[in-house]
């Protein structure tokens, strides 16, 4: 799955977007879901899974978004 980071941009409501600006908010996505992932990768090893749920996911978002 690629995100379409302009189109998120225009329905934000940013009329112009520069082509810099969408390469920025592309590479902060990804710097953000890596750090999601290894705490959600983190959370299934700790319950002894190998396989990543829904919930560490959720678990993992709480931690590096919210700072819960």
């Amino acid at each position: 799955m690629s995100l379409n980071v302009n189109k998120i941009l225009k329905q934000a409501g940013c009329s112009r977007v520069s082509k810099s600006a969408v390469v920025k908010l592309q590479e902060l996505c990804q710097e953000l879901l890596a750090k999601i992932s290894v705490e959600a990768c983190n959370n299934a090893r700790i319950f002894g899974r190998k396989t990543v749920k829904q919930q560490d996911i959720e678990e993992a978002w709480n931690r590096v978004v919210l700072k819960q």
